[in-house]
């Protein structure tokens, strides 16, 4: 089961700001779940998520 993280936790695991992550998830720019009112992530999309960030950059030469 993949291990579901609120927005607190995801902002830690990405390493930026509870406001930053809000930020993100409004302009659709990261994967996210909402349920009712509530936003959650799952881990593991998270870690692809940004594993596909660091692929990009490099094949853009950023």
């Amino acid at each position: 089961m993949k291990k579901r993280l609120n927005p607190q936790e995801a902002a830690e695991l990405i390493g930026c700001s509870y406001g930053h992550l809000m930020k993100l998830v409004r302009k659709g720019k990261i994967p996210h779940i909402r349920y009712s009112n509530r936003v959650f992530f799952f881990e593991e999309t998270l870690v692809l998520w940004m594993e596909n960030l660091e692929r990009q950059s490099v094949q853009q030469g950023a």
